[in-house]
């Protein structure tokens, strides 16, 4: 039997955990593994709503063993899909500083518009260094899956999901 190829490499990134697990230490192997599975089920096309409590979990483990000065990793992934969702919506013909307050006043400006807009000019000047306080790798991550993600979606209907998904992803960090 063939799988498909989303699932071998699933399975693929599955078997790295199990290696990192039983070689390394079980956190970042369970981590790992947490990551691949909702990484599979996104790509699969589970609604990113439902998949926000395995990265809260994903969040928890990796910040537990952070001991570095780094937001945590929610809220840098909250700066990725902000930065994302802002130039989806530029790229939907919206001006930058437009595109910029819509996202913050939808994200309840857990930021600032000119925040945002600092972040994408960080990120596209690959200034976002991993040691930033905002721009965790995982951020940087999250802001190009964002775009990627976007570009599948209709152009009439881009604005109103970004714009909700922001505005979701913000209110449930908050909670987390």
């Amino acid at each position: 039997m063939t799988l498909a190829p989303s699932v071998q490499q699933v399975i693929s990134e599955l078997e790295n955990a199990e290696q990192v697990f039983k070689s390394v230490d079980g956190s970042s192997g369970g981590a790992l593994a947490i990551h691949a599975a909702a990484d599979f089920l996104l790509r699969e096309g589970v609604p990113p709503k439902l998949l926000i409590p395995l990265y809260s979990v994903l969040g928890n483990i990796v910040d537990h063993g952070d001991e570095s000065n780094l937001k945590p990793i929610m809220e840098a992934m909250q700066w990725g899909q902000a930065a994302g969702a802002v130039t989806v919506l530029k790229n939907g013909g919206i001006s930058l500083p437009e595109a910029a307050s819509k996202v913050a006043r939808a994200a309840g400006q857990a930021f600032s518009a000119q925040q945002i807009i600092e972040f994408r000019k960080n990120i596209h000047k690959q200034r976002a260094r991993p040691h930033s306080r905002r721009a965790r790798p995982e951020a940087v991550a999250e802001y190009e899956e964002r775009v990627k993600a976007a570009k599948t979606r209709p152009p009439e209907l881009r604005e109103g999901i970004v714009l909700q998904l922001i505005a979701k992803i913000c209110a449930e960090g908050k909670k987390g």
